[in-house]
């Protein structure tokens, strides 16, 4: 389970982890196409912040996705607002990797220390993020949580916040997916009906 962090020796987990920026043209073309930067509130995704608040005792949960200037919450428990700059985003450096990004105590950490996330009103201490990637490479931001006191991730939490990340993937899948059938012409369908009538047919003889 989750513990307290060492305040005399800087983590292992602290060091850097992420890897090569992501294909930022792919990764931002992906994002579009998926029209979900703004879009409504989901409850689905609601309850699935939620869970990972639970999971991992934690009092803030998001579920971000960043374009090529902002971080937006597109999903979030226990904290105000809509978004931040992408420079200030933990979850910027989450999607540089397909492994889960964890900052056990931001205040000593050199990355973080003078985040506005940190020294501001939310006093982030701990943060951990699974990176949402919805085709292979293109991570489109994160599922994660965070609290203002230093922590450890225990395996058993990130195996579940493992879980409920891909629920989230599924989810937002889905939501392109509803998308795209609202765009169909209904016109269209009907005039198709007659040309697979005659396909059956012919594939009965």
């Amino acid at each position: 389970m989750l513990q307290c962090v060492d305040r005399h020796g800087i983590s292992a987990e602290m060091s850097g982890r992420e890897g090569s920026p992501p294909d930022e043209v792919a990764r931002l073309k992906r994002l579009r196409e998926l029209s979900i930067v703004s879009t409504g509130s989901d409850p689905v995704l609601d309850a699935l912040v939620h869970a990972a608040c639970l999971a991992a005792d934690t009092p803030i949960g998001l579920i971000t996705l960043l374009d090529s200037e902002r971080q937006w919450f597109k999903s979030k428990w226990g904290i105000e607002g809509d978004g931040s700059r992408r420079t200030d985003a933990f979850c910027d450096h989450t999607i540089r990797s397909s492994k889960t990004f964890v900052v056990p105590d931001a205040a000593r950490d050199v990355r973080f220390a003078d985040n506005p996330f940190v020294t501001g009103g939310d006093k982030i201490r701990f943060y951990a993020g699974v990176p949402l990637e919805i085709e292979p490479g293109l991570r489109l931001g994160s599922l994660c949580v965070l609290d203002r006191v230093p922590r450890r991730l225990g395996a058993d939490v990130r195996g579940l916040l493992d879980r409920l990340a891909r629920c989230v993937v599924e989810r937002l899948l889905q939501s392109e997916d509803r998308y795209l059938l609202s765009r169909i012409d209904p016109g269209r369908l009907d005039r198709a009906k007659p040309t697979r009538r005659r396909w059956h047919s012919r594939k009965r003889r």
